[in-house]
């Protein structure tokens, strides 16, 4: 088998010799080969590992992503809708600040006003007025 060479703009190992004959060898040369082939399990191993690692960190930018993308439309579908009636959006900001004001504590905490009454007003020596009866609508 031919020696591996490191490249230098890369970290893969490139065989030197442009033929790899697998011929019969001795038993030097034999275990020469064995340790060439640990070698190579090795680096694949490695390679194994990198491969592993960059997929979980891609797959993980791909999950980013697609939140980050679905939570963009949302926050413009929300702008839209806000935009799209900005009277009522005024509206409801305004409303929203005076629920906050009132929420707070006052400072002097004054004691309720006693309930006022409503006098009876209704006098029955009076005739009921009624507005838009039947009998005014057939005289006309």
């Amino acid at each position: 088998m031919g020696e591996l060479e490191n490249d230098t703009d890369s970290d893969i190992l490139e065989p030197n010799s442009s033929h790899l004959d697998h011929e019969p060898a001795g038993k030097g040369e034999q275990s020469k080969e064995v340790v060439e082939l640990a070698v190579i399990a090795k680096d694949l191993n490695k390679i194994k590992r990198q491969n592993m690692i960059t997929h979980l960190l891609l797959g993980t930018v791909i999950v980013l992503t697609a939140v980050w993308q679905v939570n963009e439309v949302s926050f413009l579908l929300w702008v839209q809708k806000k935009l799209s009636n900005p009277f009522k959006s005024l509206g409801d900001m305004i409303k929203g600040s005076l629920i906050k004001l009132r929420g707070r504590r006052p400072v002097l905490e004054s004691s309720p006003l006693p309930l006022a009454g409503v006098p009876d007003v209704s006098r029955a020596d009076l005739p009921t007025l009624v507005i838009g009866s039947t009998e005014d609508r057939a005289g006309r």
